[in-house]
């Protein structure tokens, strides 16, 4: 799928309307694999617009694909992984949830620090799905 180069303007608007549908979520999505609310907060919105260093078309991706990852988190009923790491904060569980939603191979990620609660955290753009032939 070609992509359109869009200037610093355009991005910026996109990326306004993306973060005030993101923060429009109630604050919680309930996950169906996870079977308990997840809380959307700013880190998880930090960490898709800005987070390490990603290119524009990264960050189009993701923006572009949130409604989508709303929507995985409501309706996949099984996670794909659950990862540990242990840092300098303590044991950090990531839980991976993947899905194919409008045509759209996405990832969505939900991580937990210590007893924290669980938190959207990431979306990755795998690409669009190859059509099935009948």
């Amino acid at each position: 799928m070609e992509r359109k180069t869009y200037t610093g303007k355009v991005l910026k608007t996109k990326m306004k309307r993306a973060q005030k549908e993101y923060f429009s979520w109630n604050k919680k999505i309930y996950s169906l694999a996870l079977q308990e609310e997840i809380d959307i907060t700013r880190t998880g919105w930090e960490h898709i617009a800005k987070g390490k260093e990603r290119s524009r078309e990264e960050i189009l991706n993701r923006i572009d694909n949130l409604p989508k990852a709303k929507k995985l988190i409501e309706i996949i009923n099984v996670f794909q992984r659950h990862v540990i790491q242990y840092t300098k904060s303590g044991k950090v569980d990531f839980w991976e949830l993947r899905g194919v939603i409008g045509g759209v191979n996405i990832s969505v990620v939900i991580r937990q620090i210590e007893k924290m609660p669980k938190h959207f955290f990431s979306l990755v753009y795998k690409g669009v799905s190859p059509e099935i032939k009948k």
